[in-house]
């Protein structure tokens, strides 16, 4: 007990214990009261001027306000024009209650539309009635050309064995391949004797027969009128440029010296990380091929010119975060624009066609996207992104040629003239029209550097058609190189607070991916036709792609992607392929459970045809109305470079038409005065002259302060 006393004051007092109280407060902050927690309120991020970019909108605006009473106050002291005064003061006026009525459209020679795809990159002023299109390619200096470094293993230039032999052309590709096309071809004479049209038995000996005997005729040069220039480089390899970009990248011989590689950036809508060992000098490529097309195309003549102009770029409907932030990253830094808007292709569609509304179909070279649009906004939920493509009808074409006696069989894509001769042959002779198929005599001109020209004479039949109809069943498409090397090189956009995925998502993409799980008996076809008139009739599926399948609600079909079996989910290499074909995962490499729903947008692959991808789309939007469901079947617009083959837009009618039976089906053709492949850049130029969108410009100061995160404020679609 004795231990526990207190010492008294003055041993208190000794040992500096002692209390003192000189009345001065602890602290010189003022002391907040306590909250009342029944009645307290904040004003905290809830009005503009607290939000940056709302707030430079505002001082733009007054500094503009200032400018006019300036500009006023100047006409009366100088005694000019009373009616000049009093103009320019109606017009502050005007901007002071937030109105900018003076001019709807800008001329828009100040700013550039920038579209990039897969294979093509549109440049251009929005002032310009029509874009200038380069390929999205770069030929830089290397060890060894495309075609060497893969020899030739690619498609489709195996025409020897490992022995030496000769591969005859049914077994080029494969026993597999070969016995596909026999039932492709067997079914199609099935149908033309449907529809009554006439189908003579030998056509197909008829056309292999005749390519097996031609031999090309040799045309010299000078009868050659459209005879190649190719690229003339200098004896001296070390003057060789580092890098061309451009159409001449085509007409670089594949035997050059120095060797040049060409390396495409993009590929199948996404950075091609495949066949780049740096993220550094893919990003490089990228901003490259960017930069000399508005160089060599615009007549821009220096690079520090840029400053002065404004920029809009268009980017996928259904995209990564990544891909956006580094592309907004190489405009406002390395271009050193002005200012940026950000715009949606479907909605640069919707604009560009002139309606207000509809589903859109975008059919690039190696991705289709789709996506409902209304009153000018995308409807997130139905945006579709599927890997198909004009490139893989002209893969397809020439494998089924080369099956049928191809005379020109060394021909293989990976070489530069060839595949510009493929590209070229596809354009000319492939159709979707069913009563064009018959046996006809074609001839096409082979132009390789440092050879004669040799003319080739080769009849087809049905592969003109067959070729194209891999639009409405992909199944016939090869599928072994699509999204490989995915996430080798660029992780996905992370939730700085949760640390998931935050790229955007879409239900009807989902459904998609969840259609092609293995085991899974979601038919998104059946779905589709079937949801919203709550029918269920189920079909036997189109040309034997999809199976007849029990019907799923879209809202469990989405879910499941987020219930499926962890072990299908393997980052960095396509874990399932649009068949539902699983790949097992190498070993040491682990499953992601954690976030699976968008891992799975990496590692299954989202292949299904038009028509499929169309319908879900549709439901993506309108959920469980009929009505709207009805109306969007009625406002179908295809563009794209896909649109361009003949008869497209008839089978894609008939295709949804067995889907949906009897319904009103409308594909919208393009305007026959403007090229569809250019429709979404017409779209966006169109969207730059507009005044209104002016609040939508992202400035350098803006982007050097807040990033990325200004495009929550700064977006036309929800960030």
């Amino acid at each position: 007990m004795g231990g526990n006393k207190k010492p008294d004051k003055p041993v208190q007092k000794e040992q500096g214990l002692e209390r003192t109280d000189n009345g001065l407060p602890l602290t010189s902050w003022p002391e907040p009261s306590i909250i009342n927690q029944k009645n307290y309120y904040t004003e905290y991020i809830k009005r503009d001027d607290q939000i940056l970019p709302l707030r430079l909108i505002q001082e733009e605006r007054r500094a503009r306000l200032t400018t006019q009473h300036r500009e006023r106050d100047r006409a009366r002291n100088l005694d000019t024009n009373i009616a000049d005064a009093e103009e320019i003061d109606d017009e502050a006026e005007e901007d002071a209650i937030g109105g900018q009525q003076d001019q709807e459209f800008s001329s828009g020679d100040d700013v550039i539309i920038i579209h990039p795809g897969s294979q093509n990159l549109r440049v251009g002023f929005a002032s310009d009635i029509l874009p200038k299109t380069v390929p999205m390619v770069i030929a830089r200096q290397w060890r060894c050309n495309e075609h060497e470094e893969r020899n030739g293993i690619v498609v489709p230039s195996r025409v020897t064995d490992k022995d030496g032999t000769e591969v005859k052309p049914r077994h080029m590709f494969g026993d597999q391949f070969a016995s596909h096309y026999d039932k492709l071809c067997s079914a199609l004479k099935t149908q033309m004797r449907q529809n009554k049209r006439k189908v003579l038995p030998n056509s197909k000996e008829l056309v292999v027969n005749f390519n097996d005997r031609v031999s090309p005729e040799t045309i010299n040069e000078h009868n050659d009128p459209h005879r190649v220039d190719w690229v003339e480089l200098p004896n001296d390899p070390k003057q060789a440029p580092a890098f061309i970009c451009g159409e001449a990248v085509f007409r670089i011989p594949d035997e050059s010296k120095p060797r040049y590689k060409l390396f495409w950036p993009l590929r199948y809508g996404v950075y091609n990380e495949d066949d780049y060992d740096s993220k550094h000098q893919l990003f490089e490529d990228f901003t490259t091929i960017i930069e000399q097309a508005l160089l060599n195309e615009l007549g821009i003549k220096k690079r520090s010119a840029f400053k002065n102009y404004g920029c809009i770029f268009v980017v996928p409907d259904l995209h990564d975060r990544a891909y956006i932030t580094q592309c907004m990253d190489m405009i406002m830094r390395e271009l050193n624009f002005d200012r940026l808007i950000l715009i949606q292709e479907s909605l640069a569609a919707t604009i560009g066609s002139g309606n207000s509304g509809g589903c859109y179909v975008d059919i690039g070279a190696q991705k289709t996207s789709v996506c409902c649009v209304e009153d000018g906004i995308c409807i997130p939920d139905s945006r579709v992104n599927v890997k198909i493509g004009g490139a893989d009808v002209t893969e397809m074409f020439i494998k089924m040629m080369l099956f049928d006696h191809f005379p020109y069989r060394d021909i293989n894509l990976m070489r530069r003239y060839d595949f510009l001769l493929a590209e070229e042959l596809k354009h000319k002779f492939c159709t979707m029209k069913e009563d064009e198929i018959s046996v006809q005599l074609y001839t096409f001109h082979l132009r390789a550097p440092y050879q004669t020209t040799k003319k080739y004479q080769f009849k087809t039949y049905d592969e003109v058609f067959l070729a194209t109809q891999g639009l409405i069943n992909p199944t016939i498409f090869d599928k072994s190189r699509k999204m490989r090397g995915r996430r080798k090189l660029i992780d996905p956009s992370m939730d700085l607070s949760d640390d998931f995925r935050n790229d955007p998502v879409s239900e009807a993409q989902s459904l998609i991916v969840t259609s092609l799980l293995p085991g899974n008996n979601t038919d998104i076809n059946s779905n589709a036709a079937n949801s919203t008139s709550g029918t269920h009739a189920a079909t036997n599926g189109l040309d034997g792609n999809f199976s007849q399948k029990r019907q799923l609600p879209a809202k469990h079909a989405f879910n499941l992607v987020k219930s499926a079996e962890p072990n299908l989910a393997v980052r960095d290499s396509p874990a399932i392929e649009g068949d539902g074909t699983p790949i097992p995962a190498a070993s040491g490499e682990e499953s992601t459970p954690e976030g699976l729903a968008p891992c799975l947008r990496d590692d299954v692959l989202p292949i299904v045809g038009l028509d499929a991808a169309i319908l879900t789309s549709i439901l993506g939007a309108v959920k469980q109305d009929e009505k709207k469901f009805r109306d969007y079947l009625k406002a179908i617009a295809v563009v794209g470079g896909g649109i361009k083959t003949p008869g497209l837009d008839l089978a894609v009618e008939l295709a949804l038409l067995k889907w949906r039976p009897g319904a009103d089906i409308r594909i919208i053709p393009p305007s026959k005065e403007i090229d569809p492949q250019v429709v979404v850049w017409k779209g966006a130029s169109v969207q730059a002259r507009v005044k209104t969108t002016n609040e939508y410009w992202i400035s350098q100061d803006e982007w050097d302060r807040l990033g990325s995160r200004v495009l929550h404020h700064k977006c036309m679609w929800s960030w």
